[in-house]
């Protein structure tokens, strides 16, 4: 099964696409019209017993007091849909 990360995408992201951090945590978005700096809030999913809530810009950058790009958000397809 082959993992293809794709630049993130609004529009994607609302229509279902897979989304996660560039780190590789699943991201379940949750809402993508907050109206503040950092519209897009979800959870992130650590492990089994560790999620967080994060924010984003409409870009998928990460949104916080310090900077980690591999925070920001990707949309991840496989190359055949039955290995999904």
């Amino acid at each position: 099964m082959k993992k293809i990360i794709k630049p993130f995408d609004l529009e994607t992201s609302k229509n279902g696409a897979k989304t996660e951090m560039k780190c590789g945590f699943e991201v379940e978005i949750l809402k993508w019209n907050v109206k503040n700096s950092c519209p897009i809030v979800g959870v992130v999913k650590v492990s089994d017993t560790c999620e967080f809530i994060g924010t984003w810009a409409t870009d998928g950058s990460w949104v916080s007091d310090f900077d980690c790009p591999v925070y920001s958000l990707v949309i991840v397809e496989y190359e055949n849909e039955e290995d999904k």
